[in-house]
């Protein structure tokens, strides 16, 4: 049986108005001490247009991370695929593998935020595929091959990367949250997957047809898929923790909620009597996001070892 590991996901969510420079430093920290602790991963997304997620370039980031931690793993969580060209995004992750010394895992999505695509004139329909056909041509030049390539979005010429991953095959994952595209997706290529949101109502519902592979590769979804796509052991869940001082918690809380709800086009949000478990709805009353609130006294804030979780 596969051991159970543990990693962090940091967006991240800064709200508007503290200093970006602290903020970049304070999540490098964050990233330095889970490294410390024994944490196995450190997963940091791409978003452009929302003030609260700020890293635009999670390969950046991670780069800076690299040179302050020692084993832990560093993934894109995710790049977004059709914002880019997919050489570009190939030669960025196998300069952040050799950077981070083989550390480096590829996550990829199609785009999270709408605004996102709104900004940069990207029809919000084109995304998943886009995604899909990046994912395939990313990875074959990840292998090594020579690729010609022509779509209606990129075009490749006899393209081959002047350097190959320094791990002999670099980690690679699609997020999913609730939908079965990710799953599909993970399973077509024979990649790993990140379940986003899996604390919310939706997502937990989500989970059982989401782990549709069966040893057979028969799939519980009606969509088609690949004879050799297989359920891979590679499977991350994702859920939010809420960390504050106990002084200032709810406000804090009720900020997040307030750009959870506007970001997502929520219907609500709402908390529990006692304010430990905060949960947004969507339009059709579904909770699409839960997160447990954890309160802390003063300037400490206590973080569980992988070893304390697993026992």
């Amino acid at each position: 049986m596969s051991r159970l590991n543990f990693g962090a996901f940091l967006a991240p969510h800064h709200p508007i108005g503290e200093h970006p420079m602290l903020q970049f430093r304070r999540d490098l920290d964050l990233v330095e001490h889970l490294d410390k602790l024994g944490y196995e991963e450190f997963w940091c997304g791409e978003h452009h247009s929302s003030g609260w997620e700020m890293i635009a370039s999670p390969e950046m980031f991670l780069a800076a991370a690299g040179e302050r931690t020692k084993r832990i793993k560093l993934a894109t969580g995710v790049v977004s695929l059709p914002y880019h060209h997919p050489y570009n995004v190939a030669q960025r992750m196998v300069q952040l593998d050799h950077m981070t010394g083989g550390r480096a895992i590829f996550g990829s999505g199609p785009g999270a935020l709408a605004s996102d695509a709104h900004t940069l004139a990207i029809d919000p329909m084109l995304l998943r595929d886009r995604q899909d056909e990046a994912i395939g041509v990313i990875r074959r030049l990840f292998r090594g091959e020579r690729v010609t390539y022509k779509s209606d979005w990129f075009e490749l010429q006899d393209a081959a990367l002047q350097l190959l991953p320094l791990q002999e095959e670099m980690p690679c994952a699609v997020a999913s949250q609730i939908s079965p595209s990710g799953m599909t997706l993970a399973g077509k290529h024979g990649i790993g997957i990140i379940s986003i949101g899996s604390l919310s109502e939706e997502g937990l519902n989500a989970l059982p047809t989401q782990w549709w592979m069966r040893p057979s590769g028969t799939s519980r979804i009606p969509s088609p898929l690949p004879a050799r796509a297989v359920m891979t052991p590679s499977q991350r869940l994702s859920g939010d923790i809420f960390c504050a001082r106990a002084t200032n918690s709810r406000v804090a809380a009720s900020a997040y909620f307030s750009y959870a709800c506007a970001v997502l086009d929520c219907r609500s949000a709402a908390s529990t009597t006692d304010g430990t478990t905060h949960s947004v709805a969507d339009s059709h009353g579904a909770s699409i996001i839960r997160v447990v609130r954890v309160t802390v006294r003063d300037d400490t804030v206590a973080l569980a070892t992988p070893s304390a979780l697993r026992s």
